[in-house]
């Protein structure tokens, strides 16, 4: 399956009550069912881009996380940086984003929204839950 539209599709699974594997696909991805879900073809992570040079994400609080594209934004810088974690706020909500050894990051295209994502966990839990 190709992803059409303007910018792209995520895919989430439940992990447990309180976290989710997070996969994003950008338009022109082609995506392949498998026994669990999706994931991205092997043919898009042979014609990916060689991963750029940016400066590391500064380790920070990400406010208002779930709200105008920020998740997104912050998935996407991720991939690009080659992050392994990043941490966000959401109301009374922490939210936190690891990579894990299962987690993928592609350079699919040059957009704004072009990384791949395969495979984050998103991880939320109240300040009085840690």
């Amino acid at each position: 399956m190709t992803v059409v539209g303007k910018h792209g599709v995520v895919h989430l699974t439940q992990r447990t009550d309180q976290s989710v594997g997070y996969s994003y696909w950008p338009a022109g991805a082609v995506i392949m069912p498998t026994a669990t879900g999706f994931a991205l073809s092997q043919r898009s992570i042979d014609n990916a881009l060689s991963p750029i040079a940016i400066p590391a994400l500064p380790s920070v609080r990400f406010n208002d996380l779930l709200t105008e594209g920020k998740l997104r934004s912050l998935t996407q810088a991720m991939c690009l940086t080659a992050a392994n974690a990043a941490q966000g706020q959401q109301n009374e909500f922490l939210i936190d984003l690891k990579a894990t050894p299962e987690t993928a990051y592609h350079r699919l295209n040059s957009g704004k929204f072009g990384c791949a994502i395969e495979k984050l966990t998103v991880e939320f839990s109240s300040p009085t839950s840690r």
